[in-house]
């Protein structure tokens, strides 16, 4: 899957750089018998995107996929694996096929959770009001004291134009504990049972980045916490191995009904327990993509204890990069620059490459000022990344590409939120958000996250918003930074295994490559059609060349 193009087929290339493709003559390659007599072939189908972007042309319409690895086949060829035994046949009625999409920033437990909380989106929910009604309902059906887990609102799309309060829920729920949980995940509700349950009163210390909101004159906790996920999670139930099985299930579903085959994990608070938790799920069949997980980087002695180092694990589950929040929810920098400096030092001693949350242009330029003083990392091929990227001033383009970084964007958001950001964002700062097409001008590599359970990880919602960087309400932002539809795909397909590879660079291989893990759409993407890529979606799912989902 090559480094993406910033043109199209019929349009000069940027400067001046249109990669050969190169012709191949598939008749003349030589199959083993062991590929011919197991495996899964697709016929009929339509390979010029996979071919595109292996670079190469193609004249063929059969892929045969065997032993972990997969080719495009002439005529002959199709005609004697068709013949083999144990070849499973699937005719794919021209439909298109791609490389299944990599979802390079979610966080999969919050994510599961979502899908069995109360669905407060925008999209089910209007008004505190409907909040209060959702809650209710799910109040009346659950014991006394057990726990009401709601997600998904976000204050900017409710009528009232603010965040819910202690109050509200109470009317809700007086006898439950509820957690409600904001869109962008870097804030919750409880209720006053909740808050009791924590801890938390008007006695209690704000722990280190996080935000306890407060009336102005009684200081009495409004019920609204920011950045105290971890704090909140530590301190209430957790979901019993019967429900947590069924969540991830549902999550597991969810993704490869998406075409996602593999998923990074970047919830800061994962640990040595959370991986085995996710081989265990695995293991279990409970959850299908592959994943990689992120360390928590408050927890990488304890990783390092256990043996867990940098791509620890297998093809299906390993340890990726150490995970730092830098955030300003509080109004300044938490961890400040130095501080952040000696735990990227601290990574790196440890080989292990780290993935910083940086959102706002300030954070973001503190990552960059760290990165750039802190230890280096010495591990080849191992970089480290910049999540979200959010707002980048021009100056720092330059500086961040220096760096070799990596950075996982988020063009969903732009979807999702596009609206918020215009009335919201500071005018002289609208062009800094979400940049994409910079980023890769620059040298940048650039890969897709959901982010889920902010948004749904559908990747169609991604690669629409990098192509047309157009909101739900029709607004767009930053047209300049559009990407070709060859790019958004590229950036939704890179490979995060964590195996100690850059497993986001382009990989070089062989031509005749085609990846185990494939995707068939059930109609053709056309940028000049944008609308129409919202509305498509997955036929069938391959993930190692087994097939994993069919609609």
């Amino acid at each position: 899957w090559t480094e993406p193009r910033l043109w199209s087929e019929e349009s000069r290339p940027h400067q001046g750089q249109l990669s050969s493709r190169r012709s191949q003559s598939i008749d003349s390659q030589v199959m083993a018998a062991s590929d011919i007599n197991n495996g899964l072939l697709l016929v009929n189908v339509d390979t010029q995107s996979l071919a595109r972007a292996r670079n190469a042309v193609w004249n063929v319409s059969a892929v045969l996929v065997s032993n972990g690895r997969g080719r495009a086949l002439g005529a002959d060829e199709q005609a004697r694996a068709a013949m083999g035994a144990g070849v499973r046949v699937i005719d794919c009625q021209r439909m298109p096929l791609l490389p299944a999409f990599v979802d390079s920033h979610c966080h999969v437990m919050a994510y599961a959770s979502s899908l069995t909380a109360v669905d407060c989106r925008p999209s089910a929910v209007s008004s505190i009001a409907g909040i209060k009604d959702a809650i209710r309902s799910r109040a009346a059906s659950t014991p006394e004291g057990r726990w009401v887990r709601a997600a998904g609102y976000d204050d900017f799309a409710l009528a009232e134009k603010r965040h819910p309060t202690r109050w509200d829920l109470d009317e809700a729920a007086p006898r439950n504990p509820v957690r409600l949980t904001h869109r962008s995940g870097h804030a919750m509700v409880l209720n006053s049972p909740a808050l009791n349950a924590v801890g938390i009163s008007d006695a209690t210390d704000e722990p280190p980045g996080g935000t306890i909101d407060r009336g102005p004159l009684s200081g009495e906790p409004s019920g609204l916490l920011l950045e105290m996920d971890e704090y909140v999670r530590d301190r209430m139930p957790r979901l019993t191995e019967e429900e947590l099985r069924s969540a991830m299930r549902l999550a597991g579903d969810k993704f490869l009904s998406y075409g996602i085959t593999a998923v990074c994990d970047a919830s800061p608070a994962n640990t040595p327990q959370r991986f085995e938790t996710f081989k265990k799920m695995q293991q279990s069949g409970h959850f299908l993509p592959r994943v990689t997980m992120m360390a928590g980087a408050k927890y990488l002695d304890q990783f390092v204890d256990e043996g867990l180092g940098m791509g620890a694990g297998n093809e299906l589950c390993s340890v990726g990069h150490a995970k730092i929040m830098l955030t300003l929810s509080s109004g300044r920098l938490s961890p400040s620059e130095n501080e952040l400096s000696e735990l990227i030092g601290k990574a790196h001693s440890r080989q292990f490459p780290v993935a910083i949350h940086a959102v706002e242009a300030e954070a973001l330029e503190a990552a960059v000022n760290a990165l750039e003083s802190a230890t280096p990392l010495t591990t080849r091929n191992r970089t480290d990344r910049i999540e979200h990227c959010s707002e980048c001033p021009e100056t720092l383009l330059p500086r961040i590409a220096r760096l070799g970084v990596t950075v996982v964007t988020n063009p969903g958001f732009l979807y999702l939120s596009g609206d918020r950001y215009l009335a919201e964002t500071k005018k002289d700062r609208v062009p800094w958000l979400y940049r994409m097409r910079s980023l890769i001008e620059a040298g940048i590599p650039v890969a897709a996250g959901s982010d889920a359970p902010v948004t749904d990880p559908n990747p169609m919602t991604g690669i629409y918003s990098a192509v047309t960087r157009r909101s739900q309400g029709g607004n767009e932002v930053n047209t300049e930074e559009r990407l070709g539809l060859e790019q958004a795909l590229t950036m939704h397909s890179r490979p995060v295994d964590g195996k100690g590879r850059e497993n986001l660079r382009a990989r070089q291989v062989d031509d005749k490559f085609i990846p185990a893990d494939l995707v068939l759409m059930d109609r053709p993407l056309n940028e000049n059609e944008p609308e129409e890529i919202l509305k498509t979606k997955v036929a069938m799912t391959i993930r190692g060349g087994e097939v994993v989902y069919e609609a």
